[in-house]
């Protein structure tokens, strides 16, 4: 369908399912991340009233909030702490490959610094939140500072990558945002200052 060029491609995958564990929800990421959709949705497991999941919360030593949406919090195969861990993913994962605008960076970025998407979009979430970039939101521009800001931070054990990553970021922005935009971003520079 992808091949084909006239439908866009919207893939979801909801964590928190009986069953799956961080490794294997690591797996499902992937395999899902490797059909090269136009959008991949992380998606979290709500138990509504009247489910079957609702249900067998209990066998399944489901935690979920009392309130609508009912999302869960942690059950017997993935903890609180993995779940918020998830969540910082799906955050930067909606930024930057959902919102477009950084496909060959990611193409780049995905291959050189991580040994798979997962990983990356795990790591690249770990600095996002420890800079607290999450604590406002961000023109598209900022996301090209911040994401180079990562490039460089990686330089120290993968030297000579920072360089390619910031000559495909000017790639993906040249391409996708508008030459008033890009003219604006080049006389501000690249640092980051948010």
């Amino acid at each position: 369908m992808r091949e084909f060029g006239t439908v866009h491609l919207h893939l979801d995958l909801i964590a928190g399912l009986p069953y799956e564990n961080y490794d294997s929800f690591r797996t499902s990421f992937n395999d899902v991340y490797s059909l090269n959709a136009h959008q991949l949705q992380l998606g979290f497991l709500k138990l509504l009233k009247g489910t079957a999941i609702r249900f067998n919360a209990k066998e399944h030593e489901y935690i979920y909030r009392s309130k609508a949406p009912y999302e869960v919090i942690s059950n017997h195969y993935l903890s609180a702490a993995s779940l918020v861990q998830l969540k910082m993913i799906e955050s930067v994962l909606d930024l930057y490959f959902n919102r477009g605008g950084f496909e060959d960076s990611l193409e780049f970025a995905v291959k050189e610094f991580s040994e798979s998407p997962f990983d990356f979009y795990e790591e690249f979430s770990h600095f996002y939140y420890l800079k607290g970039y999450q604590h406002r939101s961000h023109k598209k521009e900022d996301l090209y500072r911040i994401f180079y800001y990562y490039g460089q931070w990686k330089e120290k054990t993968l030297p000579g990558t920072a360089e390619k990553l910031k000559n495909l970021l000017e790639w993906d922005m040249h391409r996708t945002m508008n030459p008033d935009a890009v003219k604006k971003f080049k006389k501000k520079g690249w640092e980051v200052t948010l």
